[in-house]
């Protein structure tokens, strides 16, 4: 009988500690951004869910406004991650509405954010840095091949209207 005993305290035990774990991780995810980023973050995406899109915009260029204008120590070591992060957010919410020429201004302004920090990083920065470049930079070509084959598209449509209005 004992060993039963043991066994379930045991188990007992080590579920109670998971369970600490869990909750601890799941709380420090609440303190990844400062409160005056966190409060126009959780009202753009609350916005986002709900589908009220202008709403979620405004909120999200609230955000990015207001962590671009915190000094990077308040941010902390990922700030230029962080940044591009809203921002890319909110580029995908743009590219939801359908207004990709808005989102490959706001993807090309996170990739200029990421490649400064990059370049001012005194050592050699993290990985997940350079992956995001890389990543904006391919987002970026496809919103140009994008752009660029529905302006061949209006062309096509205008001479063969002969209603040319560029």
């Amino acid at each position: 009988m004992p060993r039963v005993r043991t066994l379930f305290l045991l188990l007992t035990v080590s579920a109670a500690l998971l369970t600490t774990y869990g909750l601890v991780h799941f709380l420090a995810a609440f303190r990844t951004w400062p409160t005056e980023v966190r409060v126009p973050l959780r009202r753009a995406l609350k916005a986002q869910n709900a589908a009220e899109w202008r709403r979620a915009e405004e909120a999200f260029r609230s955000a990015l406004s207001v962590a671009s204008s915190l000094p990077s120590s308040t941010l902390g070591v990922d700030a230029p991650l962080k940044l591009s992060g809203i921002s890319i957010a909110l580029g995908s919410l743009l590219e939801a509405q359908l207004r990709p020429l808005d989102a490959y201004v706001v993807y090309a302004s996170a990739l200029e954010t990421l490649q400064q920090g990059i370049s001012a990083s005194p050592v050699s920065p993290p990985p997940q840095w350079r992956m995001r470049a890389v990543a904006l930079s391919q987002r970026l070509g496809d919103l140009a091949q994008l752009a660029e084959a529905e302006m061949r598209q209006k062309l096509i449509s205008c001479g063969v209207s002969r209603n040319c209005c560029a």
